[in-house]
């Protein structure tokens, strides 16, 4: 013998399957696909962090050589998932950071001094690229510091001598 359904059932059925659509519907985040164009990617990796305002909020997707010779050379795809409304001016700046002197390399989103209107998905920030230092950059200042001499006439900074002590 087959269950009969009536229209209660139904009803309800309905109700429960919109029910659950409305729940995966709000629990879905927004998705914001960017690009930025920057000369040189200074050790950029794809999974790299994004942050916006110093906020973790997405990955790198992709980082490539474009092939069509447009400059900057190197295009950076990445990918911002909140978990919240938001709207990044389309005049915002992004800059690559390194965290700490010998860390990763992410995406930086900086939104000091917008007032456009906001970015559209698979949208396009400038990149405002800053001078890279690189450790052996560093190192090689510091080392020819050492070697030149005091301004004040003391003499060459290192080596020092120290007087031996008498017994």
């Amino acid at each position: 013998m087959r269950p009969r359904f009536g229209i209660n059932e139904h009803i309800a059925a309905f109700f429960l399957i919109f029910a659950l659509m409305g729940i995966t519907a709000c629990s879905r985040h927004q998705e914001l696909r960017l690009k930025t164009y920057v000369n040189n990617a200074v050790g950029l990796r794809k999974g790299a962090a994004v942050r916006v305002q110093g906020v973790e909020l997405g990955k790198v997707t992709a980082v490539t050589v474009r092939s069509d010779g447009g400059k900057p050379p190197v295009e950076i795809d990445m990918v911002l998932q909140p978990n919240y409304d938001l709207r990044i001016p389309a005049d915002a700046k992004v800059h690559l950071e390194t965290q700490g002197v010998l860390g990763p390399t992410f995406v930086e989103i900086d939104l000091a001094g917008t007032s456009g209107s906001p970015v559209a998905s698979n949208g396009v920030l400038r990149a405002q690229e800053q001078p890279q230092v690189s450790l052996e950059q560093v190192v090689d200042k510091l080392a020819e510091s050492v070697r030149k001499p005091c301004k004040d006439g003391g003499g060459s900074a290192v080596p020092l001598k120290v007087p031996a002590t008498r017994r």
